[in-house]
């Protein structure tokens, strides 16, 4: 119900996170997740699996989310600051994304490209480490 409100309100367009590698046959995805902003961060996933889950400033975290498509919704904790929401597709893989915030009042969330990550111009990484985990899912369902 909070993404509908959230889509109700005309948010600004949630990039997607970039895919750092696939990981074959496993039915969840591992999103790395950094919060490079000065407010406490939401997250909100609507779809074959539905969570909130909270960025402090500048944290840095990690969410296993079953494979299939969502709505996803992201806002901070600061009136002055619009919504974002839009949808995204857990295909198993491991990816990337930061949210902060750019000059002024004015947001922008883009994917995350850092030296050595696919499309950032660096040389491709083998290897995914998974940042503090803030959400796991139950081992039942993996």
């Amino acid at each position: 119900m909070e993404v509908a409100d959230i889509r109700r309100g005309n948010p600004g367009p949630l990039p997607r996170a970039d895919q750092v590698s696939s990981a074959r046959g496993r039915n969840y995805s591992i999103l790395n997740v950094h919060n490079d902003t000065s407010y406490e961060l939401t997250l909100r996933y609507s779809g074959p699996d539905s969570f909130k889950v909270v960025f402090a400033p500048h944290e840095k975290g990690s969410l296993e989310v079953l494979v299939g498509k969502y709505s996803v919704a992201a806002s901070v904790n600061a009136a002055s600051v619009r919504n974002y929401a839009g949808e995204e597709t857990s295909s198993g893989g491991n990816q990337q994304i930061t949210f902060f915030i750019r000059s002024g009042n004015f947001p922008y969330i883009p994917p995350l490209a850092l030296p050595g990550f696919p499309g950032s111009g660096g040389s491709t990484i083998s290897t995914f480490e998974a940042w503090p985990n803030k959400r796991a899912l139950p081992a039942y369902l993996k």
